[in-house]
């Protein structure tokens, strides 16, 4: 997308997926990516996937309800699945007729000679091969490798940790849970005051049914901080800081949705990479937590559509605590 931009392209970016670059969040690089696209002025298009194209328009269509929509389109680059470029081993296994012990040398592939994947993939690949050179695999036993954790951080945020077990929750994710609680306290003092600026009633509505939202978010994490014995800042500051942005924040009801709609999808790694930090048992509360962002993003996409029943989302997961 960026290399067909850069040539002077207008570019829309389409996945069927709920955010950019989905599996960048493993590499903490999805909002990075995602930034950078809206920095270049690429069109995104979520939860979308092509349907067909006739060389003046694409059709895509909503993966939740199947509504299809055109999109304006000279091209379409697609991005799928790539093939293996074995041709080497085939034909050194095809010279010794199928049999690579009758080779006078040993013949193995591997990386994206077997199965292309992400650069990291190629590398575990080729630093597996050259550790089980000689040796006799046990198929059972995987490869033993260090795993380094880069997000931890030598000290803490508004943290006041009673007791932390040498067994338990790292540090890096007692921080990160105080500081989204912070944040939803914080939003839910925003989205009010910006309802309360609003003239017209049903914008009014569905800006509080935001802060709303941010309201059950906060409540559904508070016993994890009540267990962890963490130290918020204090409620009424966290109120005060919403607000103040709220004061700073200019534009129109229609101007916020439209920026929110591009930016909010970028949070989503964030609370996925809370989850990938968190115990077990604190799963339950943190999906609740994380359906709350994908509630507000669904609601913007059908907003930006128009939908008379924009608000679904967040109501149900008002009712449910799903999205």
């Amino acid at each position: 997308a960026e290399a067909v931009r850069a040539r002077g392209h207008e570019v829309i970016y389409c996945t069927n997926a709920d955010q950019v670059s989905s599996w960048a969040a493993m590499t903490s690089e999805r909002r990075r990516v995602h930034k950078r696209l809206i920095k270049l002025g690429i069109g995104i298009e979520l939860f979308h996937a092509l349907t067909s194209f006739d060389g003046q328009s694409a059709t895509v269509a909503c993966e939740y309800s199947g509504n299809e929509k055109s999109i304006p389109a000279g091209a379409v680059v697609m991005v799928t699945q790539r093939a293996p470029q074995d041709g080497l081993y085939q034909a050194l296994l095809d010279h010794a007729k199928g049999d690579a012990e009758a080779l006078p040398f040993s013949l193995t592939r591997f990386g994206d000679c077997e199965a292309p994947a992400i650069v990291a993939a190629a590398v575990y690949a080729g630093h597996r091969y050259a550790r089980e050179l000689g040796e006799t695999v046990d198929i059972d036993e995987p490869l033993k490798h260090d795993r380094i954790d880069v997000g931890e951080t030598p000290e803490g945020r508004h943290l006041n940790i009673r007791a932390e077990p040498k067994q338990g929750p790292g540090r890096k994710y007692l921080e990160t849970l105080v500081q989204y609680y912070e944040e939803e306290i914080e939003g839910e003092a925003y989205f009010s005051a910006l309802a309360d600026r609003l003239i017209d009633p049903e914008e009014r509505r569905k800006m509080q049914m935001m802060a709303d939202v941010e309201t059950y978010a906060a409540a559904s994490v508070r016993p994890l901080i009540d267990k962890y014995g963490l130290t918020p800042r204090p409620a009424a500051d966290l109120a005060a800081s919403g607000r103040a942005s709220a004061a700073e924040a200019q534009g129109d009801f229609a101007s916020f949705m439209a920026e929110w709609r591009k930016s909010f999808p970028a949070y989503m790694d964030d609370f996925h990479g809370l989850e990938a930090m968190a115990p077990a048992e604190d799963l339950p509360m943190l999906n609740i937590l994380t359906n709350h962002e994908t509630a507000a993003i669904a609601f913007l996409e059908r907003e930006a559509r128009g939908e008379a029943r924009s608000t679904e989302p967040m109501e149900r997961y008002l009712e449910t605590g799903e999205a």
